[in-house]
């Protein structure tokens, strides 16, 4: 067997004059890895739908689908590697335009291994999805904890118990249990004592940071971060 762990990324994205920091989730693509989507869903207010270019839409991208629109989450729809001489671009692009009943133009084209269409993908997620807010939906795990003073940049009110969804988690021998999780609201920093409230157990932030992409410790986590 495998195990598929989905990676949080925090990067920051240069439009025209204005600097944005985006939260991101790459969500596994298997089917059997539904669960896990489905909360990473939860965690975030939009959904990149990535097709292959030489594959075109699986069975996994109609039930991620059908969860983002569940979630009510904004869809930006985008074909990948198209820079392979195997793609089909033009039966994918009418594949995705009659899925979501949308015209060919308004499906983004790129490639990872170029990085053709990249910096209008990025610009898309920026005009289309909403900033984060505060709203918890449906999440019955939340993580409660001390509430500690915000910057100015961060989104939300400040709220006397932090809340925050954990959409998945590692063990490593040398930390402990790292969750990875989504800060709803108020805002998190080393050393505050934290509680699952589903089990109502207790613990203590050892730390606390980002992936950029890799581990980066944080002086704080305020609402709407990843």
């Amino acid at each position: 067997g495998i195990t598929i762990k989905m990676q949080p990324v925090r990067m920051y994205y240069r439009l025209e004059t204005a600097d944005y920091q985006l939260n991101l989730i790459d969500t596994p693509g298997h089917i059997d890895f539904s669960y896990e989507v489905s909360r990473a869903l939860t965690a975030v207010e939009g959904a990149i739908l990535l097709v292959d270019a030489t594959q075109g839409i699986q069975a996994q991208t109609l039930t991620t689908l059908r969860s983002a629109r569940e979630q009510g989450l904004v869809i930006i729809p985008a074909i990948s590697k198209i820079d392979s001489p195997l793609a089909n671009i033009a039966d994918v692009q009418a594949q995705v335009a009659k899925l979501l009943n949308i015209d060919e133009g308004e499906i983004l084209l790129c490639s990872g291994r170029t990085g053709e269409g990249v910096e209008g993908l990025l610009a898309a997620v920026i005009e289309r999805v909403p900033p984060p807010t505060s709203e918890l939906k449906q999440a019955p795990e939340k993580v409660l904890g001390s509430a500690a003073p915000q910057p100015d940049h961060f989104r939300g009110p400040v709220s006397a118990a932090p809340r925050a969804l954990i959409f998945d988690f590692q063990y490593s021998d040398h930390q402990g249990v790292i969750v990875y999780l989504r800060l709803f609201e108020g805002s998190l920093k080393k050393g505050d004592t934290l509680e699952f409230a589903a089990s109502g157990r207790r613990f203590t932030a050892l730390e606390v940071g980002t992936f950029s992409p890799a581990p980066k410790p944080a002086a704080l986590l305020g609402t709407g971060e990843i």
